[in-house]
């Protein structure tokens, strides 16, 4: 048990289910592999996902006064291969930018939801294959696109949020130097 200024985290996790959830974490990055050779099969596969990282960006964006315009999470061909979604903003500047482009985030918090409540179908294999599968896709949504990344590095904006975000963190986690 883990215990930070009145936070509790428990991880209640055995030998057996490290074991179970880490095949299954393997055998779905492989199928997420073979299906990207079918795009449609491979977006039918990571399309919730795909949904909510757009879907971040589109909340901050509005939050943040970036005024967004398009919200698409459908593929298409680009010159560097398939875009599985994006959202177009038209006031992005040197406060908005790295907020909205770093919003995907902000899933990370979302596993804490999955981890206490994935038992959808009981102590079932059901049950774990599907926890495993929100988890994997949805840690790799919460990774910044380098599209994202580029925007958030654009203009000089993440030199003010990164400290801000720095020291929050600290005051919260209670972190002492």
């Amino acid at each position: 048990m883990l215990e930070n200024k009145g936070i509790y985290l428990y991880l209640h996790i055995n030998s057996e289910d490290i074991i179970l959830i880490s095949v299954v974490t393997v055998v779905i990055e492989r199928l997420r592999v073979y299906l990207k050779k079918n795009i449609f099969f491979y977006f039918l596969f990571v399309f919730p996902f795909v949904f909510l990282h757009e879907l971040t960006h589109f909340i901050i964006s509005l939050l943040m006064g970036g005024k967004p315009r398009s919200f698409k999470v459908f593929p298409k061909k680009t010159q560097k291969g398939i875009s599985l979604g994006e959202v177009s903003s038209e006031n992005i500047n040197f406060i908005n930018a790295f907020p909205i482009s770093m919003a995907p985030l902000l899933l990370f918090g979302s596993l804490f939801f999955w981890e206490n409540y994935f038992n959808f179908f009981g102590e079932t294999i059901y049950s774990y294959i599907l926890f495993v599968y929100i988890i994997v896709n949805v840690t790799i949504s919460a990774i910044p696109s380098s599209q994202d990344i580029k925007v958030a590095m654009s203009n000089f904006g993440f030199l003010v949020w990164v400290p801000i975000i720095a020291i929050t963190t600290m005051e919260v986690f209670n972190v002492v130097f």
